[in-house]
């Protein structure tokens, strides 16, 4: 089992990985984000937010995973989501599934607001899950 100390370092390094494109974008390092993602998202420019006229390193709905991942990490655990954590993880992830579906081959457009909030919905009931699941 994990030391409380132990613990609440892993949720800080944690928000800060969450944390880490939107800071990113902030400070108008695109060269060095775009590299330091390359691997985790498609960074397809249509699909990428624009904050302050500096495109962010991942696309909206990585975004969206990044900011719940973030949040999710200083969320206090759930008793329930150690228990119902696995089916809440795969309703959210079939979410996003749905999204990619509809606005890839029914709509062909870019809703950024759902993306992100589908994304969100992933990375903070997978993170979530996790530490509930550490801390159980």
């Amino acid at each position: 089992m994990f030391s409380i100390h132990i613990l609440y370092s892993i949720r800080f390094l944690t928000v800060l990985l969450g944390a880490l494109p939107w800071i990113l974008v902030a400070f108008d390092q695109n060269p060095i984000s775009m590299l330091l993602f390359k691997g985790f998202c498609h960074q397809i420019p249509e699909r990428t937010l624009i904050i302050c006229g500096a495109p962010m390193a991942v696309c909206s709905r990585c975004a969206g995973i990044y900011a719940g991942i973030a949040i999710g990490a200083v969320t206090p655990s759930f008793g329930f989501m150690s228990e119902y954590g696995r089916t809440a993880v795969w309703m959210a992830f079939s979410i996003v599934l749905l999204d990619v579906a509809i606005q890839n081959f029914l709509l062909n457009s870019i809703n950024h607001s759902l993306r992100i909030t589908t994304g969100f919905i992933a990375g903070w009931t997978a993170i979530t899950f996790l530490f509930s699941s550490i801390e159980k």
